[in-house]
């Protein structure tokens, strides 16, 4: 398994993984065929994120294919701009080997590294292995909901 930080060439199989996702389970905020997202717009969403330093995904991959990402994008408030809100996503039969807990570590050095000191669950509380990772992994490491804050 390996974490990157997605770039705009990895846009398609993001774009591809993200309606995988919404097909296999109900947990995700969109539901099948409702994002309507190009690989152009992806592209420029990472690139802009890259530039402002104001959001990043990080995907896991085995071999060469995407099994999941995690989302962090930031407050553009005086107010939030040091909340990062977070949304984590993984196949089903890649859940439960770790890849949420490692998607999390890379997402939380990035913060830290950006200023961002308030992490909140961008998916409330619903019961799938995406949200648990994130609420456990979260709690596990210092943070408090409802703001998960350290």
């Amino acid at each position: 398994m390996n974490i990157s930080k997605a770039k705009p060439d990895d846009a398609e199989a993001l774009v591809n993984l993200f309606n995988q996702l919404e097909d296999e389970t109900d947990f995700m905020l969109f539901e099948p065929g409702e994002r309507n997202i190009t690989v152009e717009e992806q592209a420029k969403k990472l690139e802009s994120w890259e530039a402002a330093s104001s959001g990043v995904v990080f995907i896991a991959s085995i071999g060469r294919e995407i099994v999941g990402f995690v989302v962090g994008v930031g407050g553009t408030a005086n107010r939030n701009r040091h909340s990062l809100h977070i949304a984590i996503g993984i196949l089903q039969a890649f859940c439960g080997q770790g890849i949420g807990a490692s998607l999390m570590q890379g997402l939380e050095s990035w913060a830290i590294e950006h200023s961002f000191h308030r992490l909140t669950d961008g998916h409330g509380p619903q019961q799938s292995c995406n949200s648990a990772i994130q609420e456990t992994w979260l709690r596990r490491r210092g943070y408090k909901t409802p703001c998960i804050a350290r």
